[in-house]
């Protein structure tokens, strides 16, 4: 409530500083998670994210379906109420002038996003990926054929590669050699609908660095 009194003088609906608590927490939102949250259309959505992105507390990164918002520059991401005061506001009574740190990968969830990760795997170096696993597990991951019918084999060695913490889909195509949209349809997606995987953002399936983790039982 303290972080959101900055933006009293914008007259923003409950709903629209909801969008930037969850922004805040999250680090992203699309209209389909605006709309579960708030109960609107689509429409009403995109009306109220637009307005957040038109006073540059939001920017818009994606296209079309693939949409999504991100903190823009007016966006303040200070917890202290103090520091908050002492801001300056635009001119045209826009917020605070403290840029807010991006999410640098623009990676996508399940359905849909593979195109948007175009070109990110050559920033990502195979060997340091493989570095943090042991060596029997590397070893089951040079066991698999390019062709693998084995499609368990190659499930089981994803989720222990997954135990240890959140890999991206882009990380897993490295790993395993195979395509984004190969690994999320015939592994991934059966993972986390049997129960055996989970989001790292359950809150917005289409998170840019939306990542997947085993459940250890």
């Amino acid at each position: 409530i303290k972080w959101l009194k900055q933006f009293n003088h914008l007259n923003f609906t409950n709903n629209q500083k909801l969008a930037l608590v969850f922004v805040k927490e999250v680090g992203a939102i699309d209209n389909k998670t605006y709309r579960q949250m708030v109960d609107c259309d689509v429409i009403k959505a995109g009306t109220d994210l637009r307005t957040l992105k038109d006073k540059e507390l939001l920017k818009k990164k994606g296209k079309a379906k693939a949409t999504y918002y991100m903190a823009g520059n007016a966006f303040n991401l200070e917890d202290d109420a103090d520091s908050m005061e002492g801001s300056a506001l635009s001119t045209e009574g826009g917020a605070l002038n403290t840029e807010a740190s991006a999410l640098s990968t623009e990676g996508g969830a399940l359905k849909g996003e593979a195109s948007a990760l175009k070109g990110e795997t050559s920033v990502i170096n195979k060997d340091d990926l493989l570095s943090e696993l042991s060596a029997g597990l590397i070893n089951r991951i040079k066991s698999i054929k390019q062709r693998e019918k084995n499609k368990d084999k190659i499930k089981e060695i994803i989720k222990d590669v997954c135990r240890t913490r959140h890999y991206t889909l882009v990380e897993l195509s490295i790993v395993f050699d195979r395509t984004i949209k190969y690994l999320s349809r015939e592994f991934i997606k059966p993972l986390i609908d049997s129960g055996e995987m989970k989001y790292k953002y359950p809150e917005m399936l289409k998170h840019p660095e939306q990542a997947y983790k085993t459940i250890k039982k």
